[in-house]
C-alpha cells in the first residue's frame, strides 16, 4: 500500500494528500482494526476477486480480454479488468453470480437484488462505480444477452446464469462502447462459460440461516465430451431460495418513523380498525380500535406519529422466495469443407442455447384502502350508510383490509437465449466470426389485491333496506331497488375490526394479471489481425467490425385495472409497446511504439473508435485511446481517455403511463410561497394528505443518449524478486451529461414553491374549507434527458498468492475502492454530493471505503480461507416534522437526542404555532463482515469429490438501521439482512 501510493501519488495524480487522505480512511477510525493487525497490510478481495495478474501468471497464451477484440499475450491493458476464478467463485459458496458481484468494492449505489421487497421482483443486478446497472453492460462469452430483468430497460438478471457451468468472470472497470457499444458506460461484466467440459459433474449445496429460514437448495448436473470434430456442453441448474419475513427479523419487524432525527415506532394512518376524519369533534380524527372506544388518533398534522398507527412491517417479505431452473447446451463443431480450402482455414460452428425459468413473489402488507389521502380519489362514507357510526358523510376514511392478506405479487420470467455461427483462420493471420443471437424474455405477474375504487365508492354510498331486511346499495337514493342501481353492489363496512366480510372484498377486488415480452436480434462480424505488419517494437494488431441489432419490447398491463387507471389502488400502468433498431460499424488497432529498450520496456498504443446508427435518434460516434507504459519489467503504468454513452431503451423511450408513491414533502403545505397561492394553494397552507405522494411515470420519444467521458490511469508493480507478490492502484474519473432520468417528485414540488417553475407538472386536490385544499394529489415525473453525474475515485489491491507456510501455502489478499467524489446535479441545477451518503430514492449508498479481503491456507487437499468486508460509515437524511433548529442551521440539543445532529433548512410554520422543519444528517456506523470456507478433496480413486461448508456472516452482524430506508428500515442492497448463514454441499466430478 505504501509502494503504491509513493509511485503514484507524486508522478500520477499530482496531490499526495489525495493518497494521504485514502490511507487514513484505511488507518484511522474506521473499524478496520478488526481485519486483524498482521493480516491487514496482506489480505485483498472477496475469494472470488482476483486480479488480472494473477489471472495472466506465466502464461504466454494469447487470449481475449473484456475490452479489446485484439488478443494479447497477458491481461495487462490500459483498463483495470478483475478476474474471478473458478477457484475462487467456488469459495464464496455464492448461488448467484449477481450476490457475489455485487459485494466486490467497486460497486455502489442501489443495484437490485432479492431482499427488495417493495417495488423489487427477485431479480439480482450489478451497478459498477454505483451508477447503476442501466449502465454496467453484461455479457456471456463476449456477447450481448437479452433483458432478462423486470422491465424493458436493458438490465440484466444475474440470477439467469447458472454458477456451476461459469469458468471466470472479467469485470472491467472502465468505458467500453468503441468496443461493445451502448450501456458499456461504468463498465462491463463478461461472464465466460465453461466451452471445453469432459466428463460428468454434480454438485448439491444446502444452505440454511441460524434463524431457520432463508433455506437454500442448489443442484446441478454437468455433462461434457470432446470429440474428433468437436465438443459439447451441457448443463442443468435448479435453484431454490426460501423467503425471509420482515417479522422475524429484529431490524425490520417494527416499522418505523423518525422524530428528533432518531427511529421511533411508527406505522400507517390508515390501521385494521379505521380512521375517520369527522367533523365538530375535539379532534380532526377519530379510529375505532379493538375495543370501539372511538378515542383520538394522536399524531401531527394529522398523519404523523400516532399512538393506535398499524405497525405494517411483520407481514413483508424481508427477502423474497426465488426458485429457478436452467438448461443451457454449447457446441462447437469443425467443417471440414471449408477448412480445407485456400481461403477459410480452421472453421468451426458454434451454438449456445439456453432456458431459464424463474420465480419469486412480493408480499406487502394488507391494501390500505384510503380513497382520498392516498389515492386522490373522492369516495366519500355517506351519511346515508347503514353501517357508517357518526351519521355525518366522511371526505376522508382510512381503512387496513386485513382481511384480505397480505398484497401478493406472483411473478416468473422465462428466459431463452440462443447464439448461432461460424469462426475461422484466414490467410496471413486473419481470423473471422460471424454470429446470429437471438433472445426471448417472458415476464408474468399476478398481484392481488387490487381495489375498484369507483366500485368501493358506490359500496360506501348510500344504503336501504331490501324487501328482505338485507343492507343493498340505493346509488340512486331512492330506496327502490330497480335497473338504476348497481346490483352486484355489496355495501362496504370499514368500520371497526373484521367487519369486512368475503363478499365485500368479492365485489371491490380483483387480481391484477400483467405481462412483458422483450426480443433481441442481433448480426455481428469481427474481423481481426494481431499482426497484421511488424514494427521494431512488435506487431500491430487491428479489429474492424459490424453490428445490426433489434430490441422490440411489449408490456400488456391487466385491462380492468388500465381501464381504472386513477382509480384503482396499486400502481397501474398504461401498455407500452415500441421497439428500435441501430446499426454499427467499429475499428480497434494496437501499435506497439517502444521495447526492450532503457527505460521503456514496453510502450503501446491502443485506439478505437465506433459509429451507432439508431433510427429513434440518430448517429453518435465514440472513441477510446489508451496507453500501457513499462519503464521496467516489474513497473505497469497504464491509462485511458473514453467517451461512452447510454442509448434510451425501449421503457425509457415508450413505457406507458404508470403510477408510483415516493415519500416527500410539499414545502407549499406551510407558509406558501406567492408562486403556491398561484398555484391553487390557499394562503394559510394545507394539511398534506399523506407522506408519500402519488406520482405518473412514464416514457418520452424524443429522449437522446447520455453521453459519458471517462478518463482512467494507474499502476502496477509487481517485484521480480519476491514472486506471487503485486500491488496497484488505479484512479477513475466519469462525467455523464444529459442522463436519462427523471426530474423527481422531490425537486418538482420544491422549485414550484420556490421559483414557479414545475408547477405545471403538479395536480392539486380542489377541496375548499377542508384542511387539505391544495395538497398535492398528482405529480407528473416523466421520463427526460436532465442533469449530470460526476465521480472520481480510486482502486487499489494487494495480494501475495502462493507463499510457502510448513506443509503449505498462504495466499492473502485486500482490495478496495475509495470513493472521493459522486455528485449529482439535479434539474434545478442543484449539486446533490452522494460520496459518504445513504439516499434511498436518490442512487443510493456510496460509503466513501469499501474493502474486501481474504486469507487462504492450502495443505494437501485442504483449503480453508477466511474473508472480510468492510464498508465505510455514511450520512443519511430524514425528514423530521419534530425537529428543532435554531435561526443559524445548529441543533438545539435535547435530553434523549444525539448531539451529534445537525440541521438543514428554513424555519416554517406548522399549525398554530410556529415550529422548526428540518433534515437532519444521522451517521450510519462502518460494518464489518466475515465469512469463512472450508473443503477437502477426498482421496477417491476416479472420481473427483470434494465436501466443503461454509458460514457467512460470522460474526451475526446486524444491518444499521436507516431513516431513509425505504425497506426494512435498512439498506438492503448493501448490508446483510439474512443475519448468520451456514452452508455445505459437494462437488463430484468423473
Amino acid at each position: 500500500m505504501r509502494v503504491a501510493g509513493e509511485i503514484l501519488g507524486t508522478s500520477l495524480a499530482g496531490d499526495p494528500a489525495f493518497f494521504d487522505d485514502i490511507i487514513r480512511e484505511v488507518t484511522v477510525n474506521r473499524q478496520f482494526h478488526l481485519l486483524g493487525a498482521g493480516v491487514a497490510a496482506l489480505m485483498t478481495a472477496i475469494p472470488a476477486m482476483a486480479s488480472a495478474q494473477e489471472t495472466a501468471g506465466a502464461s504466454n497464451d494469447v487470449v481475449v480480454v473484456t475490452g479489446s477484440k485484439i488478443p494479447r499475450e497477458d491481461l495487462e491493458g490500459p483498463s483495470p479488468v478483475a478476474v474471478f476464478g473458478e477457484q475462487q467463485i467456488d469459495r464464496s459458496g455464492a448461488v448467484s453470480i449477481g450476490r457475489l458481484l455485487r459485494e466486490i468494492p467497486s460497486v455502489a449505489g442501489a443495484g437490485e437484488t432479492r431482499a427488495i421487497n417493495n417495488s423489487g421482483a427477485g431479480s439480482q443486478e450489478v451497478s459498477l462505480r454505483g451508477l447503476g446497472s442501466q449502465r454496467t453492460l453484461v455479457l456471456i462469452n463476449g456477447r450481448r444477452v437479452p433483458d432478462s430483468s423486470a422491465g424493458l430497460e436493458g438490465q440484466v438478471d444475474l440470477n439467469t446464469i447458472p454458477v456451476s457451468l461459469i469458468e471466470r468472470v472479467e469485470v472491467l472497470k472502465d468505458g467500453a462502447s468503441t468496443v461493445y457499444g451502448a450501456d458499456a458506460v461504468a463498465g462491463v461484466v463478461n461472464v465466460i462459460l465453461r466451452r471445453d467440459f469432459e466428463g460428468i459433474a454434480l454438485d448439491y449445496q444446502k444452505g440454511i440461516s441460524e434463524q431457520g429460514d432463508a433455506e437454500q437448495d442448489s443442484v446441478s448436473l454437468t455433462l461434457g465430451d470432446t470429440f474428433d470434430k468437436g465438443n459439447f456442453v451441457i448443463n442443468f441448474s435448479l435453484t431454490e431460495e426460501g423467503e425471509v419475513s420482515a417479522g422475524d427479523r429484529e431490524f425490520s419487524k417494527q416499522a418505523r418513523d423518525i422524530e428528533l432525527g432518531e427511529l421511533i415506532p411508527g406505522g400507517s394512518s390508515a390501521p385494521p380498525w379505521g380512521r375517520y376524519f369527522v367533523t365538530g369533534g375535539p379532534e380532526p380524527s377519530v379510529t375505532l380500535g379493538p375495543d370501539y372506544s372511538g378515542g383520538p388518533f394522536f399524531g401531527y398534522q394529522g398523519f404523523q406519529f400516532a399512538e393506535d398507527a398499524y405497525n405494517f412491517a411483520p407481514i413483508n417479505h424481508q427477502a423474497q422466495p426465488l426458485d429457478r431452473w436452467s438448461a443451457t447446451f454449447i457446441a462447437n463443431y469443425d467443417v471440414d469443407v471449408l477448412s480445407d480450402g485456400p481461403f477459410f482455414l480452421d472453421t468451426e460452428l458454434f451454438t449456445e442455447v439456453s432456458y431459464v425459468d424463474r420465480q419469486s413473489q412480493q408480499q406487502l402488507a394488507e391494501v390500505p384502502l384510503a380513497p382520498l389521502a392516498f389515492f386522490g380519489f373522492d369516495a366519500p362514507y355517506s351519511a346515508d350508510n347503514g353501517y357508517n357510526p357518526f351519521g355525518q358523510e366522511i371526505s376522508d376514511w382510512r381503512r387496513r383490509i386485513v382481511e384480505t392478506g397480505g398484497r401478493t405479487d406472483d411473478v416468473q420470467v422465462k428466459t431463452f437465449r440462443t447464439v448461432l455461427g461460424a469462426r475461422g483462420e484466414l490467410p496471413r493471420d486473419w481470423s473471422w466470426e460471424f454470429s446470429y443471437s437471438y433472445g426471448d424474455v417472458d415476464r408474468t405477474s399476478s398481484f392481488f389485491p387490487i381495489i375498484d375504487l369507483n366500485k368501493t365508492a358506490l359500496a360506501v354510498g348510500p344504503t336501504a333496506m331490501d324487501g328482505d331486511g338485507v343492507l343493498r346499495c340505493d346509488t340512486d337514493s331512492d330506496g327502490d331497488f330497480t335497473d338504476a342501481d348497481d346490483q352486484t353492489c355489496v355495501p362496504l363496512d370499514v368500520f371497526g375490526e373484521n367487519s369486512i366480510t368475503p363478499e365485500m372484498i368479492d365485489y371491490i377486488a380483483i387480481t391484477q394479471n400483467e405481462s412483458t415480452e422483450a426480443t433481441s436480434e442481433i448480426f455481428a462480424l469481427d474481423l481481426v489481425n494481431p499482426s497484421i505488419f511488424t514494427l521494431p517494437a512488435g506487431d500491430v494488431g487491428i479489429a474492424v467490425g459490424y453490428v445490426h441489432r433489434s430490441e422490440e419490447g411489449t408490456f400488456t398491463p391487466d385491462s380492468q385495472v388500465a381501464a381504472l387507471g386513477g382509480a384503482a389502488t396499486g400502481t397501474p400502468s398504461q401498455a407500452t409497446v415500441g421497439g428500435y433498431e441501430l446499426d454499427e460499424f467499429f475499428g480497434e488497432v494496437r501499435v506497439p511504439i517502444l521495447a526492450d529498450r532503457p527505460l521503456a520496456d514496453e510502450l503501446t498504443v491502443e485506439a478505437g473508435i465506433r459509429w451507432s446508427d439508431y433510427d429513434t435518434f440518430g448517429d453518435t460516434t465514440n472513441y477510446k485511446v489508451g496507453l500501457t507504459y513499462r519503464p521496467v519489467s516489474d513497473v505497469l503504468l497504464r491509462g485511458s481517455v473514453n467517451t461512452a454513452f447510454r442509448a434510451p431503451q425501449i421503457e425509457d423511450l415508450f413505457g406507458g403511463a404508470e403510477f408510483s408513491f415516493p415519500s416527500t414533502t410539499d414545502p407549499c403545505a406551510s407558509n406558501p410561497s406567492q408562486f403556491c397561492i398561484d398555484d391553487g394553494v390557499p394562503p394559510g397552507g394545507f394539511d398534506q394528505l399523506s407522506s408519500q405522494v402519488r406520482t405518473i411515470e412514464g416514457g418520452n420519444v424524443d429522449l437522446q443518449p447520455e453521453e459519458a467521458d471517462i478518463f482512467t490511469v494507474g499502476a502496477v508493480y509487481t517485484p521480480s524478486q519476491i514472486p506471487g507478490l503485486a500491488l496497484g492502484l488505479d484512479y477513475y474519473d466519469y462525467e455523464i451529461t444529459d442522463a436519462i432520468t427523471t426530474i423527481g417528485a422531490s425537486v418538482i414540488l420544491q422549485e414550484c414553491a420556490a421559483t414557479g417553475e414545475f408547477c405545471e407538472l403538479i395536480d392539486r386536490l380542489d377541496n375548499p374549507g377542508e384542511v387539505t385544499d391544495g395538497a398535492p394529489i398528482l405529480v407528473d415525473n416523466r421520463t427526460t434527458n436532465v442533469g449530470q453525474i460526476e465521480t472520481q475515485g480510486v482502486d487499489f489491491f494487494i495480494e501475495y498468492v502462493d507463499i510457502p507456510a510448513g506443509p503449505g501455502e498462504i495466499t492473502a489478499r485486500l482490495q478496495g475502492t475509495y470513493t472521493d467524489t459522486f455528485d449529482l446535479t439535479q434539474a434545478n441545477g442543484t449539486v446533490v454530493p452522494h460520496a459518504g451518503y445513504f439516499r434511498d430514492d436518490n442512487e443510493g449508498h456510496f460509503a466513501k471505503l469499501r474493502l474486501n479481503s481474504e486469507l487462504a491456507y492450502t495443505v494437501g487437499g485442504f483449503t480453508g480461507s477466511i474473508t472480510g468486508r468492510f464498508i465505510d460509515s455514511v450520512e443519511e437524511f430524514g425528514e423530521d416534522l419534530f425537529g428543532s433548529c435554531v435561526n443559524d442551521g445548529g441543533f438545539v440539543i435535547t435530553p434523549g437526542v444525539n448531539a451529534g445532529l445537525t440541521c438543514v433548512g428554513e424555519r416554517s410554520s406548522l399549525a398554530a404555532s410556529p415550529v422548526d422543519v428540518g433534515k437532519f444528517h444521522r451517521r450510519i456506523e462502518a460494518v464489518t463482515y466475515w465469512d469463512v470456507y472450508a473443503e477437502y478433496l477426498m482421496p477417491i480413486e476416479q472420481v473427483e469429490t470434494i465436501l466443503y461448508m461454509g458460514i457467512d456472516n460470522l460474526l451475526d452482524e446486524q444491518p444499521p438501521l436507516s431513516v431513509d430506508g425505504f425497506n426494512d428500515n435498512t439498506d438492503v442492497r448493501t448490508y446483510d439482512t439474512i443475519g448468520r448463514f451456514l452452508y455445505g454441499g459437494i462437488r463430484t466430478k468423473f
